[in-house]
């Protein structure tokens, strides 16, 4: 891919050295300190590994991608799976750490002051970000099953396809009555799904707060369905492909994990 030729920005912040981690970490926690005259229990020890490993992850400069960058790891696969598709695949962009991290904080940034309780999700290809964008909004994450994936009692929607019916579950103690609840998919596309979901929580009395995508493939029309809810997705494809669009993330048949 042209863009790793190109090579993304890098921070330019100084590398943190031992006695500065030291510094901040006995602020942070400072019982979690480690005294080689005073061994520490299991729980203080691992207190001290944590933050300081948080510390490091935070202070330790790593390369930084530009949004305008992350459609360059969408990698475009004409006539597949069958002639007349145009493949998005976002695998290369799950591969790379950096370009991850800067899917999942572009999917967030809207919703950073909405004060998110619950962060919810299909399966399976929306556990990918949701997961992620519940940590970055410390929310907790909820997931949407197909049926006999969950043990507990369930709230279930069904909704009907071009050929048949399908149904989605959520466990009832998933989200309470009026929590504020962000919907997150890798990608939208005809919005079957998500209207499902997005009656599923309703059904749930959740306050929805929107829809977070990460491709939004504009010409098949989804986001109408989607109304009243505010919709957001960082890489939009508009309607000037000639070939039908999928993403590997959420098109293809298989079975349900």
């Amino acid at each position: 891919m042209n863009a790793r030729a190109e090579g993304p920005a890098v921070c330019q912040n100084t590398p943190p050295t031992n006695s500065h981690v030291r510094e901040i970490a006995e602020k942070v926690a400072p019982s979690a300190i480690y005294n080689r005259g005073n061994p520490l229990d299991s729980e203080r020890l691992y207190r001290y590994r944590f933050g300081v490993g948080i510390l490091l992850h935070c202070l330790t400069p790593r390369k930084t991608i530009a949004m305008t960058d992350l459609r360059s790891y969408v990698r475009d696969i004409p006539d597949y799976p069958k002639p007349g598709i145009l493949f998005r695949d976002i695998t290369p962009l799950l591969a790379d750490p950096q370009a991850l991290t800067a899917a999942v904080d572009a999917m967030a940034e809207p919703f950073l002051d909405s004060d998110i309780d619950v962060v919810a999700a299909a399966e399976a290809r929306g556990f990918i970000f949701g997961t992620p964008l519940a940590m970055r909004l410390n929310a907790g994450f909820v997931p949407i099953r197909k049926p006999g994936k969950l043990p507990f009692d369930l709230h279930s929607f069904a909704y009907q396809l071009e050929y048949g019916t399908d149904e989605l579950q959520i466990h009832v103690d998933g989200i309470k009555p009026g929590q504020r609840v962000l919907i997150v998919d890798d990608l939208l596309a005809t919005g079957g799904t998500v209207e499902a979901c997005l009656r599923l929580l309703e059904k749930c009395e959740a306050k929805i707060v929107g829809c977070s995508f990460l491709i939004h493939l504009e010409a098949l029309g989804g986001e109408a369905r989607m109304e009243p809810y505010d919709v957001h997705s960082v890489l939009k494809y508009g309607g000037d492909d000639k070939e039908q669009e999928l993403s590997i993330q959420n098109e293809m048949p298989g079975p349900s994990v």
